[in-house]
């Protein structure tokens, strides 16, 4: 058995998706000891220039700063996990 891990999804989620469907470049940076966040950080060129090879069957994404809009595209994909609306916009 096989485990596999990407990181450009995340990537295309975090840095793309906002450009793309949002009008607006994000700038994340890690957390000081989140090892994942740094490491996905560290990835983030080599991800990106990879996610840029990909077509939309191969890579979709959203971004919205309205947590149903995230919500429904994650249902629609067949995705149980679901984003708690913590009740300001931006959040």
């Amino acid at each position: 058995m096989t485990s596999f891990a990407t990181t450009v999804p995340i990537a295309d989620a975090l840095w793309n998706a906002p450009q793309v469907q949002m009008n607006i470049g994000l700038d994340w940076q890690a957390q000081q000891g989140k090892w994942l966040q740094g490491f996905v950080m560290s990835h983030k060129d080599a991800s990106l220039a990879l996610a840029a090879t990909l077509n939309t069957e191969e890579l979709a994404s959203t971004a919205s700063n309205v947590c149903r809009v995230v919500n429904d595209f994650l249902r629609a994909k067949g995705f149980n996990i679901q984003l708690q609306d913590l009740g300001s916009y931006n959040m």
